[in-house]
C-alpha cells in the first residue's frame, strides 16, 4: 500500500537455523549446520538471486519447484534397484510392490540443497561425487515455537534440486523448504491460521531509489507496531 506500483515483486520468507542429516549409501550419518528457508519458490523466483542458481545434478537448470514427482523417487537410491530386475511375470510383480513402497516412504515434500551441501569435490579435474542425489531423504532439526520455552522440531524432505550460486557462504548452508510446511512443523500459526515469517524480499522497478523506499517502508511498519519491524 505504501510503495504502490514501484514494487515488482515480494517474497515471504522464513529463515531458521538448524541442523541437516542424511544417510550416505554406505551407511555413513553425514550432519551439518545450516540455514533453513521456507520460501514459495515461484515468489522468490520473482526477487532475484534464487532460480537462476537452480540445477539438477547433470547441472541442467530446473524450475523453481519444491514437487517430488515419481521420476524422482523412482530414481532415488532406493530405485537404483529396480535397475538390475528382470522382466519375467515375477520379477515384474515384485517391482511394482517395490515401487510402491518407495512412493511411500519417501517424503513428498521436497527441499532445494545447497550445491557445496549435497557433494564432494575430489579435485583434479574429476567429478563432483552427490552424497545426497535426488530422490535422498533427508531430515531437518530446528527450534519449535513454545509458550514458555523453545522445542525441538523434525522433518523429513525428499531433495529434488540443488541451489549453486558459486558462493560458498550460501552453497555450504543453504537448504530451502516450502515456506507453509516449516511454518506448521515449527508451530508459528496463529488462531486464524496465519503464517509468521521474518523476512519478506523485495523488488522494486529499475530506478527507485532504495534508501528511500526502505525508509517509506519502516516509517510505515513503525506506525503498525513501533521499534518492532526493521
Amino acid at each position: 500500500d505504501v510503495a504502490g506500483d514501484q514494487i515488482v515483486a515480494q517474497a515471504p520468507t522464513m529463515e531458521t537455523p538448524g541442523i541437516l542429516h542424511f544417510r550416505y549409501p554406505n551407511g555413513q550419518v553425514i550432519t551439518k549446520p545450516v540455514q533453513i528457508i521456507g520460501v514459495r519458490p515461484q515468489d522468490r523466483a520473482k526477487t532475484g538471486d534464487f532460480a537462476e542458481f537452480l540445477f539438477d545434478d547433470h547441472g541442467r537448470k530446473i524450475k523453481p519447484t519444491f514437487l517430488v514427482t515419481d521420476e524422482i523417487k523412482l530414481n532415488s537410491p532406493q530405485g537404483e534397484i529396480l535397475k538390475d530386475m528382470g522382466d519375467d511375470p515375477l520379477d515384474k510383480t515384485m517391482r511394482e510392490q517395490m515401487e510402491q513402497q518407495i512412493r511411500d516412504e519417501i517424503p513428498n515434500e521436497g527441499t532445494i540443497l545447497g550445491y557445496a551441501l549435497a557433494t564432494y569435490h575430489p579435485g583434479k579435474g574429476r567429478k563432483d561425487i552427490f552424497l545426497a542425489p535426488p530422490g535422498a531423504k533427508v531430515g531437518l532439526l530446528f527450534p519449535r515455537a513454545g509458550q514458555f520455552k523453545s522445542e525441538g522440531g523434525f522433518d523429513t524432505f525428499t531433495v529434488v534440486g540443488y541451489f549453486k550460486s558459486g558462493m560458498s557462504e550460501y552453497d555450504s548452508t543453504h537448504v530451502y523448504v516450502p515456506l507453509e510446511r516449516l511454518q506448521d512443523q515449527r508451530l508459528l500459526r496463529d488462531v486464524r491460521g496465519r503464517g509468521a515469517v521474518n523476512q519478506i524480499q523485495i523488488k522494486v522497478k529499475p530506478g527507485v531509489g532504495l534508501e528511500e523506499m526502505a525508509q517509506k517502508l519502516q516509517d510505515a511498519l513503525n506506525e503498525l507496531q513501533p521499534a518492532f519491524f526493521r
